[in-house]
């Protein structure tokens, strides 16, 4: 596993997805999505991938994140939290995200699923 340290996230990279964990009170806007992307895109450059945002903080993304457009290799996107709360927010989210969007209570969920989600 390779990992990047952002001063607000840490991306954790494997074969073919990424586990995403924002640090506490982040507010994601349109710039630190872009430096995420950019991390992104220099790990993965063309290959396809899915990512998992592994909610282990508490953290808000805005809107304009979602409207600045998603990488085009990024296939899915799963979020993982044990809170209702983040579950509801995930609903309002995926308006934003149309690709293979799923919500899963705990991480070795979301593993398994980015794992096999290229073997279909």
């Amino acid at each position: 596993m390779i990992v990047a340290d952002l001063d607000f996230c840490k991306l954790q990279f494997y074969q073919n997805y990424v586990i995403l964990i924002i640090a506490e009170s982040t507010v994601v806007c349109s710039k630190k999505a872009t430096l995420i992307r950019k991390v992104l895109t220099d790990h993965f450059k063309t290959e396809p991938f899915i990512m998992i945002n592994y909610k282990k903080n508490k953290h808000s993304i805005l809107p304009e994140v979602y409207k600045k457009g998603q990488l085009k290799n990024m296939k899915g996107l799963a979020i993982v939290s044990n809170c209702e709360k983040e579950r509801e927010q995930a609903l309002l989210d995926q308006q934003h995200f149309h690709k293979s969007f799923t919500f899963f209570q705990d991480i070795k969920a979301a593993k398994s699923w980015a794992s096999s989600y290229f073997w279909s």
